[in-house]
């Protein structure tokens, strides 16, 4: 592999911020969940946990 598993977990870290993050804009309303933004964070979020766990197995996809 390219990058240490360092990258990989920063990357399935930033996948979760993003999925709550997404969450707590829908709550707070400043984001549809019809919208395309929710969708597109939700598929971003998607993105960096899936790049995670190309390395390994991680906490950051425990959470979630």
């Amino acid at each position: 592999m390219f990058f240490t598993t360092s990258v990989y977990d920063w990357a399935g870290y930033a996948g979760v911020s993003v999925y709550l993050g997404a969450y707590i804009c829908l709550q707070l309303g400043l984001i549809r969940g019809s919208g395309y933004r929710y969708a597109l964070l939700n598929m971003i979020a998607a993105i960096f946990v899936l790049i995670s766990l190309s390395a390994e197995f991680n906490l950051a996809s425990a959470i979630i």
